[in-house]
């Protein structure tokens, strides 16, 4: 059915790699690796801003780029994903893989 079985974080990273580098960085934080940490934490942001802008900055830029002549009717959609990236954020900060997994809905 599909011609592709990879299952994408972001455009150019695929799912497991992206667990890969979160394990490799949770082994240098146990082993307080301080220098190795932060080089692999540079890069764990890095995917993650890529997946952000591409996810949510980038369509917001693209609907409002399309909404010129009735900018007042884009707000619903814009507030929308902004709640979103709130929630997002929130799951971040918290350490959490899933929005009800801390036993409340975000």
């Amino acid at each position: 059915m599909f011609d592709n079985d990879k299952l994408l974080f972001s455009a150019n990273n695929e799912i497991d790699h992206v667990k890969g580098i979160v394990k490799v960085y949770d082994s240098y934080v146990a082993q307080n690796e301080v220098g190795k940490e932060k080089q692999q934490f540079q890069q764990i942001a890095k995917i993650m801003k890529e997946r952000t802008e591409e996810r949510y900055i980038k369509p917001i830029k693209m609907f409002l780029h399309n909404c010129k002549e009735h900018p007042e009717q884009s707000g619903l959609i814009v507030m929308g994903i902004n709640c979103i990236l709130i929630e997002l954020y929130f799951e971040m900060i918290h350490g959490l893989d899933k929005s009800d997994e801390g036993g409340h809905k975000v």
